[in-house]
């Protein structure tokens, strides 16, 4: 089994020096977010918070989970798969963000499932999923696990409850 661990630190908690070169999955929340985050992305935090500054509004808000502050291409792997699963459990429990104009890259995981099988993903501190207005620690840590099935599909098991779609 693969596995990834994320902790998500709510973004006004984190010191900005601490972001300056480091590399991780975040999900902004701004002014407009009402019911879903505004974007859900992955790279150099600090250099993308500056592009994504273009057309958030403010009051900007929402969470990050530094990886490294080394690249490498298992890091760019690991969270281009926590973007695309955060994605895809947004997309299943109408949260998905209007700005995200694609569902994520999981490409690397055909890769991952030939070696280990399995592709667990495990999020503490904060649920990146949850209204920052509204956001408590998680008392559990939730978990992600993506494995192919008989038939060669991608399955995706989940802790996040489904909402009613509008």
């Amino acid at each position: 089994m693969h596995s990834i661990h994320c902790h998500f630190q709510r973004i006004p908690d984190v010191l900005a020096v601490d972001l300056l070169d480091n590399w991780g999955v975040y999900v902004l929340w701004d002014g407009k977010s009402v019911a879903r985050p505004a974007y859900i992305g992955e790279g150099s935090i600090w250099q993308r918070f500056l592009e994504h500054r273009e057309w958030t509004s403010r009051p900007f808000d929402g969470y990050v989970a530094g990886f490294d502050e080394r690249f490498t291409k298992s890091l760019k792997q690991d969270m281009q798969i926590v973007e695309a699963a955060l994605l895809w459990i947004a997309d299943e429990t109408d949260r998905l963000p209007a700005q995200n104009a694609r569902g994520g890259n999981m490409i690397h995981l055909e890769g991952l499932f030939k070696i280990h099988g399995v592709v667990k993903i495990f999020i503490d501190g904060f649920d990146p999923l949850q209204d920052p207005a509204t956001a408590r620690t998680l008392s559990r840590k939730k978990s992600i696990r993506l494995s192919v099935s008989s038939d060669g599909t991608l399955e995706m098991e989940d802790d996040w409850r489904r909402r009613r779609t509008r």
